[in-house]
């Protein structure tokens, strides 16, 4: 199998990471709640297909949610 490299997101910084094999995964972070900081594990999330065939993803950044291209993300990382 071949060697997978991660890179962050563009714009997604310290939240997630692309690998060149495709995979999405976000990254071990601490996030302020109403009960005060609270720790998030990090994991690889499961990619969506659209009927099209392009797979595509969720990703969220301070309460704002943007879905992307995972091919368009592996290009620009």
């Amino acid at each position: 199998m071949a060697h997978e490299e991660w890179r962050d997101v563009v714009g997604y910084e310290g939240y997630y990471q692309v690998s060149n094999l495709g995979r999405v995964r976000s990254l071990d972070r601490l996030i302020r709640g109403p009960k005060g900081m609270r720790r998030i594990r990090g994991k690889v999330l499961k990619i969506r297909v659209l009927p099209n065939g392009y797979s595509y993803i969720g990703l969220n950044k301070e309460h704002r949610s943007v879905h992307g291209y995972v091919h368009r993300l592996v290009a620009q990382a």
